[in-house]
């Protein structure tokens, strides 16, 4: 559900917290539900009113080929002088044979889907009992289910010999604020909504996850890592997941300086995109994974953990580092 403006401001917070594990079941986006009035707030790729999931999501080969990617419901129907209603979702290119056959399978979708333009639209969370959500339903269902509302989220992000802005971007990450192109689509902020393409690959969207996490480039930079500390890992599939695992140390038993090279990993792989885009740069993921390297144990030198002169060690031979007794006190 990407559009909550008619929410009251506790809903639009139970919403925002729908990504942690507690509350996911309940607030997941599978938990509400449009109903469709006039279509004027509705996302036709974006939000979910087909089914359980969004429809980009669904059809995504339609989603590519359609000129009409950030519009509302009721921009993409039209009717005629007597009435009738039909879809037009933008296509801008001739189909093939499997985008044709979408194509008639998401039609005879949307022909169960009427939009009423002297009516509302109206969310509602599937949870609950009666048509309109109310909070006393949040918290009946919530109450009811044993959920824990307490998920720790400035222990997962915040150290105190982290630079406030790299731990501040964490942050934004976790919450999906920071400028990523599908962001800055969903603002309207690009000139044209095509541009949402990962400037590394030009092919899948700049998401968070994918810049952050899954493109091949950011992997290799996590897999270096993993190589560096002789550990084996399969990445989640968010920032959120990630980092909650990353943070409890993955059991090497060695919490404290792990936080540290996650955080300083996010930035890092922000820094080399930004290069990417601005200057046309591309850095080699070895010279990232070293930069990672050097930053942590700089860190490291100021909280007077270790000493300059054992870089050589910290780069090539972690372990042995934290058995000094100066990781003791750390």
């Amino acid at each position: 559900m990407c559009n909550s403006n008619s929410l009251s401001p506790v809903w639009r917070e139970l919403k925002r917290l729908q990504s942690t594990d507690e509350l996911f079941e309940i607030l997941s986006p599978q938990s509400f539900k449009w109903n469709i009035g006039k279509g004027t707030q509705i996302l036709f790729w974006y939000d979910i009113w087909v089914g359980v999931s969004k429809l980009r999501d669904q059809f995504p080969a339609l989603f590519r080929l359609s000129g009409k990617k950030n519009e509302h419901i009721a921009d993409m129907v039209i009717f005629s002088e007597n009435g009738l209603m039909w879809w037009d979702i933008g296509i801008l290119f001739p189909l093939n044979e499997y985008e044709d056959l979408q194509y008639q399978m998401l039609m005879s979708l949307l022909r169960n889907f009427k939009v009423d333009l002297y009516k509302e639209d109206e969310v509602q969370w599937t949870h609950s009992l009666e048509k309109v959500s109310s909070v006393a339903e949040g918290v009946r269902v919530m109450v009811k289910s044993h959920i824990d509302f307490e998920f720790d989220r400035v222990k997962v992000v915040w150290n105190k010999l982290v630079p406030s802005k790299i731990s501040t971007f964490h942050w934004l990450a976790i919450q999906g604020g920071i400028p990523v192109k599908e962001v800055l689509s969903y603002r309207n902020c690009l000139n044209n909504s095509s541009d949402d393409k990962c400037a590394w690959c030009l092919d899948h969207i700049e998401s968070i996850d994918h810049i952050l996490l899954h493109y091949s480039w950011s992997h290799k930079v996590w897999t270096g890592l993993f190589k560096w500390w002789n550990i084996f890992w399969v990445v989640p599939s968010n920032v959120l997941e990630f980092s909650v695992d990353w943070s409890n140390g993955m059991g090497i038993k060695a919490e404290k300086v792990w936080k540290l090279i996650g955080s300083a990993t996010f930035w890092a792989i922000w820094l080399a995109r930004n290069e990417v885009i601005f200057n046309g740069s591309y850095t080699c993921w070895a010279v990232i994974v070293s930069r990672i390297k050097l930053k942590v144990f700089q860190w490291l030198v100021n909280a007077k953990v270790c000493e300059s002169f054992q870089l050589y060690v910290w780069s090539d031979h972690p372990w042995l580092l934290l058995q000094s007794p100066s990781f003791d006190m750390f």
